[in-house]
């Protein structure tokens, strides 16, 4: 069956915790998905519709979407509508973020890109990843315009959308969660919602890109602390969100951005569904 809301073909790059339910949620409900991952192990497995690891729910509901062939997998990024990049983010023990894994995928993703294309990092990241990584894509794809260049209608549209799920009861969570979505642009944010619209029951709130990428950092931090390598950062959060960039003015369409971080009074909506 194919999906009534979404009818492109999605490339989940890195098949963990993060990625693997992903695709299956989306692959559940008949988008055509395919896997990426850099582990042959792990690409063969998925591919039979064995699960790598142990998660609630996850057997049967991989099993299902391989054996209505809505998921397969690679370990070459292919052509693809839209990408969802949940590659490892490890903290270093400088207390730095690795960033290489997602550059790594965008390195192998760039030469895929075709106009129209989405892009979006759930991977943990530090304020201006989204807007870093748009600066690589673009320097390695001169040919195509970026929203880092162009704010009106881009070739490629590119979004952070941080995951916010634990271990144990992520095909659960998954779908009931709240999200927050921010684009380089507001055209960047609803291209990706429209993908995470097709399995997310809770509220999706649209954003600009580092206010995403702020908000799930204060929220992981115990104490909203951020490690002292974060770019920009120092040690601890600022009090309010950076300003929204000239073409959010207002915030108009982003409901609930009053520049405050979720668990703070301002910005309702962030946490779980209840």
């Amino acid at each position: 069956m194919d999906n009534p809301f979404y009818s492109g073909t999605v490339a989940v790059i890195g098949l963990g915790y993060i990625g693997l339910p992903t695709a299956v949620v989306l692959a559940s409900r008949g988008v055509r998905v395919i896997g990426v991952d850099v582990n042959p192990v792990t690409v063969e497995r998925v591919a039979r519709g064995e699960i790598p690891f142990f998660e609630p729910d996850l057997a049967t509901s991989l099993s299902g979407a391989v054996a209505l062939g809505n998921l397969t997998t690679s370990m070459e990024t292919p052509v693809a509508d839209a990408y969802i990049i949940a590659v490892p983010t490890p903290i270093t023990p400088n207390e730095e973020a690795d960033m290489s894994h997602v550059f790594a995928a965008a390195a192998a993703l760039a030469p895929q890109l075709r106009p129209g294309a989405t892009v979006v990092l759930e991977s943990t990241s530090p304020p201006g990843t989204t807007e870093e990584l748009s600066r690589t894509l673009a320097a390695a794809r001169p040919d195509l315009t970026f929203p880092n260049d162009v704010n009106d209608s881009p070739d490629i549209f590119v979004a952070h959308c941080p995951e916010r799920v634990l271990p144990g009861r992520l095909m659960v969570e998954m779908v009931e969660n709240n999200r927050v979505i921010g684009g380089l642009t507001p055209e960047c944010a609803e291209r990706a919602a429209e993908l995470y619209r097709v399995f997310c029951r809770g509220e999706i709130q649209l954003s600009d890109a580092t206010s995403a990428e702020m908000a799930k950092l204060a929220e992981k931090m115990p104490g909203g602390k951020l490690p002292a390598g974060m770019p920009g950062m120092g040690s601890s959060l600022p009090p309010t969100m950076p300003k929204l960039p000239p073409n959010f003015p207002g915030a108009p369409g982003f409901p609930g951005l009053s520049g405050k971080f979720p668990g703070l009074p301002g910005l309702p909506g962030l946490g779980k569904k209840k």
